[in-house]
């Protein structure tokens, strides 16, 4: 980023029982070379040590803080729950099992300001392709979305969108103009990232990155 102060983004990140794999996580996103985030986890009362290793990243990193709930309410809510704690310009959601990429969010960035440059005021909403791997970090597929055989065109394309979808919630960044159309989520929903994707189909603009930013 040319911009010597980077604008904030907050990396929202639901929890539960995610002991196993969040350190990793964490490391991955506190190692960006976007620099300039904090990240937002929201714990949906975990009974294993997944906040105290969270903790455990506090005492050293003011960038993190935590939120715990007080009994399980799903990781709809609490992805709602943490978007709407977020007072930055630009969110990007997190799953606790997964690794980004170094450069995930400076490419999402800049895609997603190069948008905004054309289309002031409009929501905008960036995800890319993944990786998947098992639970040893050994690659499984190159392509998530060639897997699952999503089509997903640069221009509109709500019928794929309101159907299969293709839009995983844990590459996602997005605008504040887009935080303040989803929000509060209707009761009705099934999965958070459908329905982001969904009203960013409607009403703003979209950006597929083909490239795979993180390991799922």
């Amino acid at each position: 980023m040319k911009n010597s102060n980077p604008p904030l983004v907050s990396v929202v990140m639901a929890t539960y029982n995610g002991e196993a794999f969040i350190a990793e996580q964490i490391r991955s996103i506190l190692s960006q070379s976007y620099s300039s985030l904090e990240l937002i986890v929201c714990d949906d009362a975990s009974s294993d040590g997944t906040v105290d290793i969270v903790r455990e990243f506090m005492r050293d990193c003011p960038r993190i803080s935590l939120y715990e709930n007080q009994s399980n309410i799903g990781f709809v809510r609490t992805f709602e729950k943490g978007i709407g704690i977020s007072r930055a310009d630009y969110i990007a959601l997190s799953d606790q099992d997964d690794i980004w990429t170094e450069d995930k969010l400076r490419a999402q960035m800049d895609a997603l300001r190069e948008k905004e440059k054309r289309c002031p005021g409009s929501p905008v909403m960036v995800h890319s392709d993944l990786h998947v791997v098992d639970e040893r970090g050994r690659l499984k597929y190159p392509s998530y979305s060639r897997r699952k055989h999503y089509r997903l065109h640069q221009g509109k394309d709500l019928g794929h969108i309101a159907g299969p979808c293709g839009v995983m919630g844990n590459s996602m960044l997005f605008n504040r103009a887009l935080k303040e159309k989803i929000l509060p989520f209707p009761d009705c929903i099934a999965f958070h990232d459908q329905w982001i994707a969904l009203v960013n189909e409607l009403y703003g603009e979209r950006v597929t990155l083909q490239e795979p930013l993180l390991d799922y």
